[in-house]
């Protein structure tokens, strides 16, 4: 071996091979000449970056400083705009709250579509049936008044699905038909709904009704009919047929007349099934598109933007609730609200009451119906609702719903005529004098959104006689009849979890978000101006005594 060819390296103890260095390529050379030298060469970089392109010093409202200092009051200058623009939109705008509200729009393309359309929330009808005891006692004038005993309640959970629907964003509106199914719960009901009762039979004293304008001879026939099908002025079914519905030989008859009349016809006469299935009319609602304080209103009931029933422009007009959305403005401000009817064909008007917590700890607003809702005399503000064939208005505590029910003479009172004439009270032996209402419903504030509630009304029959119908002669003329008194029960507790869920965000979240949002840009404001008027401050006192530490200190050092 040649040993000159070799170098050694007595200081690290190895031998270097100048030959195997000598083999290797220029690429190899270059990447370990890039390697030794890149910290080098990187600090050379930014060197002349620093030097060159970016100034070391900057002219700042007249001051003269480092570049470096002029970029922290820079970005302390950008943060303190943003966080002053957060602070003016988030205390004294409505710009938050409105981008909140945007999220409630009725769409197809909202995410809380699908629960509108077709709500998954449980509602039941509990319904209190009159049987009447005596009816042959009576008509046979050995009792003096009919006598009745409460059964029940029957009670049927309600579903609701919204079809049809067609969506109009010229005017924010959107138009559907409501779909009802109703299914008899046995588990929360008091009796069976095979139960025998005695009831009014309601078609009987419907055709009664409009046979009065008829002339003598037409009544006697009318009166030949009842006669030949027998037909009676109460009726014995079981709680399924009067609620569901049963063939009857009269409604047969006359719905070739009420077609004649363009009149709804249904298959069979029940009392709920003249509302199961698929409802003709057409619902016209806001959607909130251009307005969210119209958002749930209706607009339309089967095009049509007012009635011609009532004797007041107010009391004709559609325009409420659909009552199960509010207008947020007014739930927050605790005004009077009003929700449509439509078996009413009329605006039911609500009044603040209090302020309540459901669930855990979640606030609404309670609210609830004036005592004199279904009062239609001159002696208050529902005069508009006395329509009386001869002039007259109802009893005190009565609403009259003949012209919303095509001519039935339909009646609405609260359960056991309370709040009403006495003498309503009077005439039928059995009713309960000390019946105590208790109907509210429960609106988020932030939703507008009905979350509970219970409505109570009770459906009478006014027995309205004429000369020749034969078979009223036992009754005296224009006895109201009570047939059904029903609880509408929304519970809180029913409500299902995806619906939950958004309540608890837009109770919650919501405002923790807004409150952050409020405080955190208010602190950030607070703060970027304290250093930058610190920085400022700094400068001054530095440009004021320069030699406070026994040298000329620079302010760019």
């Amino acid at each position: 071996m040649d040993m000159s060819d070799n170098r050694v390296n007595s200081s690290v103890g190895y031998v270097y091979d100048s030959r195997s260095h000598s083999n290797l390529s220029s690429l190899e050379k270059n990447c370990n000449q890039i390697f030794l030298k890149g910290p080098a060469l990187t600090r050379d970089f930014f060197d002349k970056i620093q030097n060159d392109v970016v100034p070391p010093k900057t002219e700042f409202f007249g001051y003269t400083m480092s570049t470096r200092r002029f970029f922290l009051l820079t970005a302390l200058f950008l943060l303190f705009t943003f966080s002053c623009m957060g602070t003016i939109t988030m205390w004294f705008t409505n710009v938050y709250k409105k981008q909140i509200n945007s999220m409630l729009v009725i769409s197809e393309e909202s995410e809380t579509y699908e629960m509108w359309r077709a709500p998954t929330v449980k509602s039941y009808l509990k319904i209190y049936i009159f049987n009447y005891t005596n009816v042959e006692r009576f008509e046979l004038r050995k009792d003096k008044k009919l006598q009745v005993k409460e059964l029940g309640p029957y009670v049927y959970q309600e579903t609701i699905e919204k079809v049809n629907v067609k969506f109009n964003k010229v005017d924010g509106t959107v138009s559907f038909q409501e779909k009802r199914v109703y299914t008899f719960r046995p588990e929360l009901s008091k009796g069976s709904k095979y139960d025998s009762v005695m009831v009014p039979n309601i078609p009987m004293l419907t055709s009664a009704s409009f046979a009065r304008q008829y002339n003598f001879f037409l009544r006697v026939s009318f009166s030949t009919i009842l006669t030949s099908i027998s037909a009676k002025p109460f009726i014995k079914l079981t709680v399924d047929e009067f609620i569901n519905g049963y063939e009857d030989n009269l409604y047969d008859l006359g719905k070739n007349y009420l077609k004649f009349n363009d009149m709804r016809v249904f298959e069979h006469f029940g009392l709920l099934a003249l509302k199961a299935g698929l409802q003709p009319d057409i619902v016209t609602l806001n959607t909130g598109l251009h307005n969210i304080n119209k958002l749930g209103q209706v607009e339309k009931y089967n095009g049509e933007r007012e009635f011609t029933f009532w004797n007041t422009d107010s009391c004709n007009k559609i325009r409420s609730s659909d009552g199960v959305m509010y207008p947020i403005s007014d739930v927050n401000k605790k005004a009077d609200l009003e929700f449509f009817m439509p078996h009413m064909c009329r605006k039911i008007p609500l009044n603040y009451n209090n302020s309540v917590t459901i669930l855990d700890n979640i606030p609404v607003h309670r609210y609830k119906f004036p005592a004199n809702v279904f009062d239609s005399g001159y002696e208050n503000d529902h005069f508009c609702y006395c329509t009386n064939d001869d002039g007259s208005c109802p009893p005190h505590g009565i609403f009259n719903a003949t012209p919303c029910a095509f001519g039935s003479p339909l009646f609405y009172s609260w359960p056991h005529f309370a709040e009403s004439d006495p003498d309503l009270l009077e005439a039928v032996s059995g009713l309960r004098n000390n019946f105590s209402v208790d109907s509210f419903i429960d609106i988020h504030p932030k939703l507008g959104l009905l979350v509970g509630g219970k409505i109570q009304f009770q459906v009478n029959v006014q027995l309205q006689k004429s000369y020749g119908i034969l078979q009223l002669n036992p009754y005296p003329n224009n006895l109201m009849i009570p047939t059904v008194w029903i609880e509408g029960v929304l519970d809180s507790k029913d409500i299902p979890q995806d619906l939950l869920t958004i309540i608890y965000a837009m109770t919650f979240t919501v405002r923790n978000v807004e409150l952050g949002l409020k405080y955190g840009t208010l602190l950030t404001t607070m703060v970027t101006l304290t250093c930058i008027f610190l920085i400022l401050k700094k400068r001054r006192d530095i440009r004021s005594h320069p030699h406070s530490f026994g040298r000329d200190i620079e302010f760019d050092q």
